[in-house]
């Protein structure tokens, strides 16, 4: 996902830096003057940390639907946190596709925290260990 991410960034990065040159090369050819410094273009850095979101259960009784329920709500919002926003369509595409891979790339660590909910629910303990829910864009 943080592949997807990159490229998509790279590609609007370019897509704007090619914008821009096309546009002081063609004033000076077509015999007029920029009057202009140049541009220095410089992408913002975002920490790693901005790509991971975990997911707390811990209020949540899992062995109910209600309690999974939420849980998946919670993931929703987390992979909303995630994902970058753009707000242009083809940028909101990205941004619903990084989510929904985001959620996917979370249902096994769902599928555990509720199968040990539920197994503690029916025989008190679980072979299963805790389980941290965490979306990521690697």
């Amino acid at each position: 996902m943080q592949e997807l991410v990159e490229k998509t960034v790279a590609a609007a990065g370019a897509i704007a830096l090619a914008a821009g040159l096309a546009a002081v090369a063609i004033a000076p050819a077509m015999g007029q003057e920029t009057g202009r410094d140049p541009i220095d273009v410089k992408a913002p850095v975002i920490p790693a940390e901005r790509y991971v979101a975990y997911v707390s259960y811990s209020d949540l009784d899992l062995a109910t639907k209600r309690g999974e329920d939420r849980l998946r709500g919670r993931v929703r919002s987390a992979a909303r946190d995630v994902c970058p926003h753009d707000y242009t369509r083809m940028g909101a595409e990205l941004s619903m596709e990084c989510r929904r891979i985001a959620r996917v790339g979370a249902e096994p660590q769902i599928a555990l925290a509720v199968t040990r909910a539920q197994q503690i629910a029916m025989y008190g303990s679980s072979d299963i260990a805790p389980v941290r829910i965490a979306l990521k864009l690697d």
